[in-house]
């Protein structure tokens, strides 16, 4: 195999090899991931090569995003306990208190805060919270 050039150097997870893309004049640029203790010679090979510092820098490790569960739903009681944390409930209670039968009603009765309810939307929107607060507000309030 005659290789080229060898670019994107980044070692993997455990840093006991090194992701790569291995451009040959065979095959054109191939992922590869080069191990000292590959059974090929040519892998072997081409890890040494680059732990040498023939082609630049190793970048490190960067581990993926992890993915963030959405949290779609908790208690009122969690609600208002994430609500007293973020120091949130007196300016909410204010807010409840002076507007309609059917924002009051749904303050007192609801027992189950669904994030995407209309009524809580439409609720945080006219007091001034903002969604990224409401997204805090259900984090926090699911661990509660």
């Amino acid at each position: 195999m005659n290789i080229l050039n060898i670019t994107n150097l980044q070692y993997t997870e455990l840093v006991t090899a090194i992701n790569c893309m291995v451009e040959t004049a065979e095959y054109g640029m191939l992922p590869f991931t080069a191990s000292s203790t590959d059974t090929e010679q040519h892998g072997a090979d081409i890890y040494n090569t680059i732990v040498a510092g023939t082609y630049g820098p190793i970048a490190p490790y960067i581990a993926p995003p992890v993915a963030v569960v959405p949290i779609t739903a908790i208690s009122a009681a969690q609600a208002r306990v994430a609500l007293n944390t973020m120091g949130l409930r007196d300016m909410v209670e204010t807010f409840v208190l002076g507007s309609t039968q059917n924002v009051m009603d749904y303050w007192e009765y609801e027992t189950i805060i669904k994030r995407d309810s209309i009524m809580l939307n439409e609720l945080a929107l006219a007091a001034g919270i903002t969604q990224a607060q409401l997204d805090e507000l259900f984090i926090l309030g699911a661990t509660l």
